[in-house]
């Protein structure tokens, strides 16, 4: 996730859900072409979170590049899960998420800001690793002829 949050951030937030002041997490409403999209964003337990969410339909694939780029650098991978359906939690049915591991070393960051804002921070300390990811060539070719 961003390091720093941004003026667009900044200008969005709606309220500082727990952790530390000063970051990219909190909630946010954000306007994309005609659209208010409700953000939560959270960077705890190992895991960069962006949920997004719209009152009477799913956000776009575009709308979700916007709020991507906003939260997330360039070169970072980020996943939607279709997990096993007995794992299914569907509290808000207009919601998509967006998921990103973060390395042990972004872990104990997090942990430490938790720490310099005089708040515990209530996860283990591990990260769940990198995401695999195949060839782009899976998919097709990066230019067409």
């Amino acid at each position: 996730m961003r390091g720093e949050p941004n003026d667009q951030l900044a200008r969005s937030r709606v309220h500082r859900l727990g952790g530390p002041a000063g970051t990219n997490t909190g909630q946010f409403i954000i306007r994309i072409g005609s659209s208010n999209l409700q953000i939560v964003a959270s960077d705890g337990g190992g895991w960069d979170h962006v949920s997004v969410s719209l009152r009477t339909r799913c956000p776009t694939w575009d709308e979700m590049c916007a709020i991507k780029s906003i939260f997330f650098l360039d070169e970072e991978t980020v996943i939607q899960f279709h997990p096993a359906k007995s794992e299914y939690v569907n509290v808000h049915k207009f919601c998509l998420h967006m998921w990103r591991p973060q390395s042990l070393e972004e872990v104990w960051e997090v942990a430490r800001q938790w720490a310099d804002q005089g708040e515990e921070y209530p996860y283990p300390i591990q990260s769940p690793g990198e995401i695999p990811i195949p060839p782009s060539l899976f998919v097709g070719p990066k230019e067409t002829p």
